[in-house]
């Protein structure tokens, strides 16, 4: 009997389109193979899976046999890491706006 727990990376890195489709997604199926050899191995072998990105390391699954539960997990991961891309494109969106009015008001400084 194992019992394994699976740290994966949900940093905003992992939305990187240097692998198709992303990053995350590539982990994601690296997830589901370790998960399902693992499990499929013994019935009594347990995954688990924890994050490490964001305020601190974050248990999503405790050690379980069901690859369901774990699956669900990753895609839960995966619209949150969604969300907060809506959330930086605003952010980065404004600070781009008040860089380009900083910008101008020097311009405008230097020809007075």
């Amino acid at each position: 009997m194992q019992s394994t727990m699976i740290c994966i990376d949900n940093s905003e890195w992992m939305r990187n389109g240097d692998y198709s489709p992303s990053r995350f997604q590539a982990q994601a199926d690296a997830v589901n193979l370790i998960c399902g050899a693992k499990t499929q191995s013994n019935p009594e072998n347990t995954v688990g899976i924890l994050t490490m990105a964001g305020k601190g390391v974050r248990v999503l699954v405790t050690p379980t046999s069901d690859l369901g539960k774990i699956l669900a997990c990753m895609h839960g991961t995966f619209s949150l890491m969604l969300s907060k891309l809506s959330k930086m494109v605003k952010e980065t969106t404004w600070a781009m706006r008040l860089s380009e009015a900083l910008a101008n008001r020097l311009a405008l400084a230097k020809n007075v």
